[in-house]
This record gives C-alpha cells, sequence and structure tokens, in this order.
C-alpha cells in the first residue's frame, strides 16, 4: 500500500497506526479495543464506564495533557516505535534471512531498552543471526547540528546494548 501527502492519506496512516497500537495496548479485547474501535469509527466519545476503562488504556501514551509538557516527547516517540515496527513487520521477507525475533514496541516509551530490536537467522544456519536494533532520539533543530542527539542514541546503544538483547 502507498499512501501519498493528502489529508485523506494522512488520516488513513493515522488510523492504521492508532487501531494497531490499541489493539495492542487492550489485547484486542472486546470490552477495551471493541468497545475504542467502535466508538471512534462512529465518531462518539465514550462515556461512563466505558470511558474509564479505555482510558486507563489509552491514558499512559496519548494523554493530551502529558503530550504538551516542556520536553515530553512521549507520543512522538512512542508513535515513531509503532511506525517503525509496522514498517518492519510488514516488509517482504527474504528467505535466506527470515525473521526469528520481532516484537511490538513496550508499553511505554520511557521503558528501558532500545526503540526497535529485529533479530534475522542469517543462510538457514542453527546459529547465525545478525540483529538491528534501534535508538530514537529526537532532535529539535535549536542547536546547529544533531551531533548531540546522535552522540546520546550512540552512546546508551554502546553501554547498555547488551542488556537490550536477551535471547
Amino acid at each position: 500500500m502507498t499512501l501519498g501527502g493528502s489529508p485523506e492519506d494522512r488520516a488513513a496512516a493515522g488510523w492504521i497506526v492508532a487501531d494497531e497500537i490499541m489493539r495492542e495496548r487492550t489485547g484486542g479485547r472486546p470490552r477495551s479495543y471493541g468497545k475504542w474501535r467502535e466508538a471512534t469509527l462512529n465518531g462518539v466519545k465514550l462515556t461512563g464506564k466505558d470511558h474509564v476503562l479505555v482510558k486507563h488504556f489509552a491514558e499512559p501514551v496519548f494523554e493530551a495533557a502529558a503530550a504538551k509538557k516542556k520536553h515530553n516527547h512521549g507520543l512522538a516517540g512512542y508513535v515513531g516505535e509503532w511506525l517503525w515496527y509496522l514498517l518492519t513487520r510488514d516488509l517482504p521477507e527474504d528467505p535466506a534471512r527470515p525473521v526469528e525475533i520481532l516484537g511490538p514496541p513496550k508499553a511505554a516509551v520511557n521503558d528501558g531498552g532500545g526503540d526497535g530490536l529485529i533479530v534475522y537467522r542469517e543462510g538457514g544456519t542453527a546459529r547465525g543471526f545478525s540483529f538491528r536494533l534501534w535508538e530514537m532520539k529526537k532532535y529539535t533543530g535549536k542547536a546547529n547540528r544533531p551531533d548531540g542527539a546522535i552522540h546520546k542514541g550512540w552512546t546508551q546503544l554502546s553501554t547498555k546494548g547488551a542488556t537490550y538483547l536477551v535471547l
């Protein structure tokens, strides 16, 4: 599927990401995910117990107040992790390099660990593996160069990378 730059395409991409996130966060349960999905598709605001239930799943990453706090990039980071995961998950698989491990993003963007991990089996061998570990850092453009954000990400991976890979 290819998306263009139209408002409709951006809305479709936003819906895909939001739907995947809420399905994962709720475990796909009809009582929470089903209520959220039905209300969202119908443009209806949840109230009462349904609102409280769905809020517990959505609030940790989608709460408007948290997104507005200064220097809080949690929502942008969480959506970025999900974009990476969904794009990686949906790539055509290479038979010579099958995916062994690819899990959805962690429950909260500020949890420890890398922002994305994929492990491949190399050449169909029993012990040959390679991996990609993605670490996302936000660069706001306030400095002339992004090297501080790059260095921070590199340092985090080089000092803690082994703890991210518990196979």
